[in-house]
């Protein structure tokens, strides 16, 4: 029944998001979620080109989730590097989920990535979201080898 319940309540908000002044509920100022799992994967961003997205995960489940993903010159896949990705950037887009079709952008953003030559490093993040949802930590990551997307 909580289930079925749960997934009402996410049509609906599916349903209405499009209506001026409807906002379906997220986390509450002051909240912090822990994530600890983290992978990267080749994505697409909005103008089609090729993109990596990091998406931070708990252990079990698709949500609570983070995503970023950047293109351009925020960050090339499995390259060896660091990179820094900001608030300030104009080459990527950020949201925090914390159920299916429930999504907020993410107001301050810090995230480093640090790449080896094998694929494998570590992304430390930190980031707030416009309700005042927060989240900090550093976690290995690995570039999903074998996975590839097809943009345009």
């Amino acid at each position: 029944m909580k289930r079925v319940f749960s997934l009402l309540l996410n049509v609906s908000f599916a349903l209405f998001a499009h209506v001026p002044g409807f906002a379906a509920p997220v986390a509450t100022a002051g909240v912090t979620v822990k994530f600890n799992k983290a992978d990267l994967k080749p994505s697409c961003a909005p103008n089609d080109a090729t993109a990596t997205a990091l998406n931070l995960r708990k252990d079990k489940g698709d949500f609570p989730h983070f995503n970023v993903t950047g293109w351009n010159t925020e960050f090339v896949g499995q390259t060896p590097g660091t990179y820094l990705i900001t608030e300030g950037g104009k080459d990527h887009y950020a949201t925090y989920c914390p159920a299916d079709g429930v999504c907020e952008p993410v107001k301050k953003l810090n995230v480093k990535i640090k790449m080896d030559k094998s694929g494998k490093g570590t992304a430390e993040f930190e980031f707030t979201t416009k309700s005042g949802l927060s989240a900090a930590g550093t976690l290995p990551v690995r570039f999903a080898v074998g996975e590839s997307v097809a943009c345009g």
